[in-house]
């Protein structure tokens, strides 16, 4: 039975896009088990000690329900990215709790942070997280591909905030055509002003 898992952002108490997350975890359940048995996690009480501050709702479910804990939560610190092509048939589509292909997809970043994943050549996410690209105007492009449909991507394309086009590698690359600049880790724990930043000039093959 695949375990898989979602990771809520909470913020000074409160639970940020409760919407997106029940939405894929019920699309989840409706894909891999027929039927969705978990009640939205808007439901779930966050207890006093964990209401100031940023703080992950880490929730594990499967066909039988969920379990679920509360972490404080500071980011992961990143400066420098290493591209690595995904074999063929890389599927990361849901959000498993098995990470072990990622994981050995990371073995691979060398001495970088963390690894750039392309799929036929295209940038698609990082190991833990979507991609966000920016120019020195502020405007926000996100690659049209990615392995896992994150909820802070959908609410950046579905609120407006920034759109999708077909990237390539050189289009990561100082002096590109389209004047980005910049990288942005981005997931639900990691909104655009919370993100990592990342010059493009650190990004290597």
């Amino acid at each position: 039975m695949p375990l898989f898992l979602e990771s809520i952002r909470i913020s000074d108490g409160r639970m940020m896009l409760p919407e997106l997350h029940a939405r894929r975890m019920h699309d989840t359940c409706m894909e891999v088990f027929g039927h969705n048995p978990l009640p939205s996690p808007d439901t779930i009480r966050i207890p006093d000690g964990f209401r100031h501050g940023e703080v992950k709702l880490r929730i594990l479910y499967d066909n039988a329900g969920w379990r679920h804990e509360f972490l404080h939560y500071s980011p992961h610190p990143a400066g420098s990215l290493r591209c690595v092509e995904a074999p063929a048939g890389f599927d990361y589509h849901l959000k498993y709790a098995d990470r072990s292909g990622l994981d050995a997809l990371c073995q691979m970043r060398g001495q970088a942070d963390d690894i750039l994943i392309l799929t036929d050549g295209c940038p698609c996410d990082t190991s833990y997280s979507n991609i966000l690209l920016s120019d020195d105007a502020g405007h926000l492009l996100l690659p049209e591909t990615s392995l896992l449909p994150g909820v802070m991507r959908r609410h950046l394309i579905e609120s407006g905030q920034a759109s999708t086009a077909p990237l390539t590698r050189d289009d990561l690359r100082p002096g590109n055509p389209l004047g980005l600049t910049r990288l942005l880790l981005i997931n639900a724990m990691l909104p655009p002003h919370l993100s990592p930043c990342i010059p493009l000039s650190r990004i290597t093959d």
